[in-house]
């Protein structure tokens, strides 16, 4: 096992242009610092993180779940454990970063449907069509612009509030 400050150490060295498939940490006695370290390194990176700790870690535990550590496993480097650990951590951010990524695009297509929909009641408003047409008149721009419909709907925001 590795003392915390080599840990870090080792870390630091994690960030680099050509990502590891996953970086693997072993230290006797962790500290906050080295988990959010490694943390750190696991989000520059893009890549899970394992860390075999002593028995010191366990109250360490779910602070390392909410840095992201993929796999933290207290008093339990074992050889023949380390492979298994491995394929399970690799697995595990995968299916998170894919969750994430899904929550980012939720998040992103909900804005957009939002300014989507101010810019739409705003034509409604100010030409009097229905929702419809003004749907249709948006996007027909987008289509003739090459635009995606959201930017069109933020510049139809945009000169609405430079023209009042």
């Amino acid at each position: 096992m590795l003392s915390a400050r080599a840990c870090l150490t080792m870390v630091k060295f994690s960030s680099c242009r050509l990502p590891p498939d996953i970086v693997v940490i072993g230290c006797s006695q962790p500290t906050l610092t080295c988990i959010q370290t490694a943390a750190m390194a696991s989000r520059d990176c893009s890549v899970p993180v394992a860390m075999f700790v002593g028995n010191s870690g366990a109250a360490l535990a779910p602070e390392a779940v909410r840095a992201g550590i993929s796999a933290y496993i207290v008093d339990g480097l074992q050889a023949s454990r380390v492979s298994a650990v491995i394929d399970v951590a690799i697995e595990r951010y995968r299916l998170m970063d894919a969750l994430f990524k899904e929550l980012e695009r939720s998040r992103s297509d909900l804005a957009s449907r939002k300014v989507i929909e101010k810019a739409k009641g705003l034509i409604i408003e100010k030409r009097g069509l229905s929702e419809q047409d003004a749907y249709a008149m948006m996007r027909q721009m987008a289509m003739n612009r090459g635009k995606p419909l959201r930017d069109i709907a933020e510049m139809i925001l945009s000169v609405s509030d430079i023209l009042g």
